[in-house]
């Protein structure tokens, strides 16, 4: 391993473009920590591209050995509610999800749009696939739900409108389009049963005996 210990006279809170101490912390130095900062380095310099001090760093990374380390050399960070290891530990996670549930809502977003775009253009399947895809992001949003229940309508897939519909139902019990997508579905499944029995009757290929 290399030795990470600076040169005599370097400037520890240098940023090339991160400080030594912002480095150390990403990549969990344990020793090299607790030598910068005996030496004076600035705890409190956080990463230039992400605005996170070296605390924040290694608590998102689940080092809590670490954050033991930094806390003592630490000037409180004003957007953590609680000031104490287990404090910081907990904003640094409840932080990590809220942009983790953004990430995957603006992806939902974007799927739903390229759905909504292809229904347009009168591309069910395709648009079917989006709506797919934006279920996997988040599977108990019922508007996905009924829009996929429609593209299975109009490409004369009853069977997997209503499934999609009795979803919608069960996400969204008071909202009218969940059930009003499986009357349709009720209705599309009948009409082709129907077509089915007149068809045989025409061409008499259901009677008893018929191969």
């Amino acid at each position: 391993m290399h030795n990470m210990r600076p040169q005599a006279g370097a400037d520890m809170d240098s940023a090339n473009p991160y400080t030594p101490l912002v480095v150390a912390a990403t990549y969990g130095l344990a020793d090299c920590i607790k030598y910068l900062l005996e030496a004076g380095a600035n705890p409190n310099i956080p990463d230039e591209q992400c605005g996170t001090t070296p605390i924040e760093i290694v608590a998102d990374s689940g080092r809590r050995e670490l954050v033991d380390i930094l806390f003592p050399y630490t000037k409180p960070v004003q957007c953590v509610p609680s000031w104490s290891v287990d404090g910081i530990i907990t904003h640094v996670k409840s932080k990590h999800l809220k942009d983790k549930d953004k990430v995957g809502q603006d992806k939902k977003a974007e799927l739903k749009s390229l759905g909504a775009k292809a229904v347009e253009e009168k591309d069910y399947a395709g648009a079917s696939k989006f709506y797919s895809e934006a279920i996997k992001v988040d599977p108990e949003d019922a508007t996905l739900y009924s829009n996929r229940s429609l593209c299975h309508l109009r490409i004369g897939e009853a069977h997997d409108a209503l499934v999609d519909a009795n979803a919608c139902i069960r996400l969204q019990p008071d909202w009218p389009k969940g059930y009003w997508r499986k009357g349709a579905a009720f209705t599309q499944g009948s009409q082709g049963s129907m077509r089915h029995v007149h068809g045989c009757d025409e061409a008499g290929s259901c009677q008893s005996g018929d191969p």
